[in-house]
This record gives structure tokens, sequence and C-alpha cells, in this order.
């Protein structure tokens, strides 16, 4: 989570996971996203993030989403939950479980 996100980003690392295919973003011009880290390139892309709640049911967000560039002079960032997703949600912290909880 970064809440000085304003876009939630996945990691180039992440990406390749995910078996993205960055061959589909050879035309396209990165973007500069930032957050606490500091400030990234990025494919801008339509996502869907689903956060699953304690009883199994989705929540699902309709977002814009940074798709971190690999880039030689850029350092690994990397994936967080931006604002773009936090302001949608209530951040529950329970101390005495060491738990962090999203809610709707």
């Amino acid at each position: 989570m970064d809440t000085a996100a304003n876009i939630s980003l996945l990691s180039f690392a992440d990406a390749i996971r995910l078996g993205v295919n960055y061959a589909r973003f050879n035309n396209r011009r990165a973007e500069r996203v930032g957050g606490t880290g500091g400030a990234a390139g990025a494919y801008l892309e339509k996502a869907t993030i689903s956060l699953r709640d304690s009883d199994g049911v989705l929540d699902a967000f309709r977002i814009t989403m940074g798709v971190a560039q690999k880039a030689p002079n850029q350092p690994e960032v990397l994936s967080v939950l931006g604002r773009d997703v936090l302001d949608g949600v209530r951040l529950v912290v329970d101390k005495e479980r060491r738990e962090l909880t999203l809610e709707r």
C-alpha cells in the first residue's frame, strides 16, 4: 500500500511472473508515475483489482493502473496499491494480531 501513489502499480518482476507481454507496449510511451519510493516509468492499462474478504466475497475495483517499465536507468519498483483503490476502502489495524485489513 502506498498512500502517496495516485495509481496502483505492477512491478516489472510481478508483471513478468503474471505473463504480461511487454511487446504490446512497443509503440507506446511510458508515463511518469510517482509514489513514496519516487517516480518511475509505467505503461497505463485498464485493470480490475479483486480483493477477497474473510467470507470469500470478491470486491472488484476497475482502475487504470501502471505496469512498470523496465529501463536501464530506472531502479526496480515494488507493486503497490495506490489511492485509486485505497480511497475506496478503510484500513483496519489490529495490533494484537499484527494484521492489516482493508474493508469496503
